[in-house]
């Protein structure tokens, strides 16, 4: 791999063991070369055991007061290409190793001077023969090469906010991206955490000198803070910054990383993060969106999870889904502090949770059904608002004929998604309002078509009279000299079961209501059995009774609910009713009355008002400017949501919205937080 600003080494370390734990080996350092002085960037510096020696290669810069006696100012080629630069060991002619199986390398933070790969090589006696591939290198870190699949997972930077929060300093260049903890889990609640495990990065910075607002160092090592229960300790990736010399306005974190190595495979299904606002001119700016990589035993690729979607009861071309590998990228993280916070930006330590299931590529396809009975905006979701915002379309995501679903959406929270997941379910997800929706849209009309086709076969196969000889059936054994029991038990159970169907067919045949000339319509024509081209009614009463079916509950909800407003108007018309005055307001007399028993003063328009009347009307007009007011906030926040809901504006959180009037109305604040909760409850 090239190396643009040249290949910079701490350390590199090279054993005969798979496992880097023996067998190292040890001899004479040789290189390709490396850049003046030697006693600061020679090759035996990058075996010598220190990490804080370095050898640079010969394509590394070299400082003009470094060049050789008549290179001053010779214009040296930066940047090593592929096989430019080297560093090993010599053993010796006496002294040969097979295989060098396991590495460890210590690279610098400046990724310009880094390698993400390198080849170990073995002299065979005329040229260098390579072995092996070590893949994924970072910097500011050990990193060993070879590595178990899953043994390390990291998080991988895809961009940063566009937009400061609102109570952070404003700046012209973009700052490296910061880590203050990092949570690794193997379950979906965040509860069992992987310990034991080892930090790695894409690298830091490697010369740094602290202003008075800045940490002692950013490097590597305050990585290992990670895991000491303080959130403030932060690691910096270097964001291609400089070596030696801070360059602010080059930085790009494109690349940056992240993560943890661990003696054995893990499977990663949480993370926990923590990222730094640290205020200085140097640290740190948070990342928008994160991507979950793992190690799979050769090189890093994105984290998924297997879903083989479930077979439809009847398999078509539209609604038959191909497993899928759901990948991990996490949007909409660098969430920012609340403004009711006293803490200091660089003092926040929001702690961001992210599963599989939140993942921006975690989206599943369903029967068109659900995103016609569920509500596709994001802001109807609780977990959705949470990952992806307020705005846009979550169940579906926009086309309604493809029905994708984001995994966040609530009525699959209690549904298993990967095929490792167990099959659990939460009784509260299954009583709720929208998952009883979808169950009984989706097996309702089958059971009304069943009950229909039975319905149907008793008029058409019952004869007329099939009661009665049902009666006089079991009334034979009853009469008879020495009644079977047996036989009348099985009888009256016979009876009894199947006597709703003996009931219908009677009814049908002598009820004169406008209901069963309907049903004898459509089953029983001119009353006999429906002849070849009179079959449609069938075929219709059977969709009727489907359709019928799934309607029942939504119609037997309407009605209780009619009942129950119709009886609620009743009642209040009682009271107004108590309540009316006997008093004629066009009768003087009545009005003089009323004036001497209730001892008020009847006004009139041309009368002046009285100093207790003035406070009364001020009082009043005060109460309802209040009740106005909160009117008005509650009208605000549904045209916020419908807002949001079409990405017309920005993201507004909701206490924020009351945080714009004067500090005046600040009592007034819990209660519209709790209009807001009670309109998505």
């Amino acid at each position: 791999v090239e190396v643009p600003e040249g290949w910079a080494v701490y350390e590199v370390e090279m054993f005969t063991s798979s496992d880097c734990s023996s067998g190292r080996l040890s001899g004479e350092i040789i290189a390709s070369g490396y850049a003046p002085p030697i006693e600061e960037h020679g090759p035996i510096n990058s075996m010598d055991g220190n990490t804080s020696t370095i050898w640079m290669s010969q394509c590394c810069p070299i400082d003009e007061f470094q060049r050789p006696l008549g290179f001053e100012l010779f214009e040296f080629h930066v940047g090593c290409n592929i096989g430019d630069a080297w560093v090993g060991v010599d053993l010796g002619a006496g002294n040969t190793v097979n295989n060098v199986k396991c590495v460890r390398i210590f690279q610098v933070g400046y990724e310009k001077m880094q390698s993400q790969m390198a080849y170990v090589s073995k002299w065979n006696g005329t040229a260098w023969s390579p072995q092996w591939v070590l893949d994924g290198l970072g910097g500011s870190e050990w990193n060993r090469r070879p590595a178990s699949p899953n043994t390390m997972w990291r998080l991988f930077y895809l961009s940063r906010k566009d937009n400061a929060c609102p109570t952070q300093l404003t700046r012209i260049t973009h700052r490296p991206w910061g880590v203050s903890d990092v949570k690794f889990f193997t379950d979906d609640d965040c509860t069992q955490r992987i310990e034991g495990g080892i930090p790695i990065t894409s690298g830091s910075f490697d010369f740094f000198t602290p202003s008075v607002v800045d940490q002692p160092s950013y490097e590597s090592a305050r990585l290992v803070d990670v895991n000491d229960g303080h959130l403030l300790t932060t690691w910096a990736a270097n964001c291609r910054t400089g070596f030696r010399q801070i360059a602010a306005e080059n930085t790009d974190c494109t690349g940056a990383w992240v993560g943890m190595q661990w003696p054995s495979a893990h499977e990663v299904r949480c993370v926990q993060l923590v990222q730094s606002r640290w205020e200085s001119g140097r640290c740190c700016d948070p990342a928008d969106e994160l991507g979950l990589q793992r190690w799979n035993g050769s090189r890093w690729v994105e984290a998924s999870w297997f879903r083989e979607p479930p077979t439809p009861a009847n398999p078509t071309e539209n609604n038959v889904r191909a497993p899928v590998h759901l990948g991990a990228v996490f949007k909409n993280v660098g969430e920012c502090p609340s403004r009711l916070s006293d803490k200091r930006i660089f003092e926040e330590t929001i702690v961001e949770q992210r599963t599989r299931r939140d993942s921006d590529k975690c989206i599943v396809k369903l029967t068109g059904a659900v995103p016609l009975l569920a509500e596709p905006n994001c802001i109807k979701h609780p977990r959705c608002v949470d990952v992806f915002g307020t705005s846009g379309t979550c169940c579906p995501i926009g086309n309604l004929v493809e029905s994708a679903n984001r995994c966040c959406c609530s009525f699959m929270s209690g549904e298993p998604i990967f095929v490792d997941e167990f099959t659990y379910t939460d009784m509260r997800d299954k009583l709720s309002f929208e998952y009883a929706t979808i169950w009984m849209s989706n097996v309702l009309p089958w059971i009304g078509l069943g009950v229909t086709i039975v319905l149907y076969l008793a008029v058409v196969f019952f004869p007329a009279d099939v009661e009665a000889k049902a009666k006089a059936w079991i009334r034979k054994d009853l009469y008879s000299d020495e009644p079977p029991r047996c036989r009348i038990f099985l009888k009256r159970v016979v009876l009894i079961t199947a006597w709703p169907l003996l009931a219908w067919r009677t009814y049908v045949q002598i009820s004169k209501s406008e209901f069963s000339k309907i049903i004898r319509w459509f089953v029983l024509p001119h009353g006999r059995t429906p002849r070849p081209l009179e079959l449609y009614r069938s075929l219709l009463f059977l969709v009727f009774g489907s359709v019928l079916s799934g309607m029942a509950p939504w119609l037997m909800l309407g009605a209780i609910l009619g009942e129950m407003m119709i009886g609620l108007a009743l009642q209040l018309c009682q009271v107004i009713r108590y309540f009316k005055s006997p008093f004629d307001p066009l009768d003087l007399r009545d009005m003089l009355l009323r004036q001497e028993v209730s001892r008020v003063k009847v006004k009139h328009d041309d009368g002046m008002a009285s100093a207790l009347d003035v406070a009364s009307s001020v009082a009043t007009t005060f109460v309802f400017g209040l009740a106005y007011f909160g009117k008005f906030i509650f009208d605000l926040l549904i045209v916020r949501a419908q807002m949001l809901s079409f990405e017309a504006i920005e993201n507004i959180e909701a206490d924020k919205v009351v945080e714009l009037f004067p500090g005046l109305l600040e009592t007034l604040r819990e209660p519209a937080m709790l209009l807001y909760d009670m309109m998505y409850f």
